[in-house]
Parts: structure tokens; C-alpha cells; sequence
């Protein structure tokens, strides 16, 4: 698993450089995520992805235009 650590670490810090201040956010989603996944009863190692993929949620935001993200308003047709 060092590999997807390091992966995992990398796709963090491009998101964190990305959108200052959303690496607390997203630490926050992943230990809530584990959390809730090991009341469940899920067994650790699947509480382990649980929380990578919280940690995760927001990668998309890094192929979507700062315009779209950030527009106040909703989108048009061209923008969908």
C-alpha cells in the first residue's frame, strides 16, 4: 500500500494547492467516513478505503474550470 500512499498524498496536495484550505475539509470527510464505516462493522481494511475515497471526493474539482466552480449563480447550457 505505499504506492497508493504516495499516490494518495500527491492527488492531496495538487487538491490542497488547488483550492487553498480544503485539506482540512477533506481530512475531516475521510476520519468521519472511516469512522462511520467501523460502526457499521465493516472490517478495517475496508474502513481503511472508506476513508481514502472521503479523502478523495472532491478530485473532480481539479478538471472543472475555476469559472464554473466559483460562479454564484446557475449554470447555463453552454456551461453544463
Amino acid at each position: 500500500m505505499p504506492v497508493e500512499r504516495e499516490a494518495l498524498g500527491l492527488l492531496l496536495k495538487v487538491l490542497s494547492e488547488h483550492t487553498p484550505g480544503v485539506l482540512e475539509d477533506l481530512n475531516r470527510i475521510g476520519h468521519l467516513a472511516r469512522a462511520t464505516a467501523l460502526a457499521m462493522g465493516m472490517p478495517e481494511a475496508e474502513a481503511e478505503r472508506v476513508e481514502i475515497a472521503g479523502r478523495l471526493h472532491d478530485v473532480g474539482k481539479l478538471a472543472i474550470p475555476d469559472s464554473i466552480l466559483t460562479k454564484p449563480g446557475p449554470l447555463d447550457g453552454r456551461e453544463w
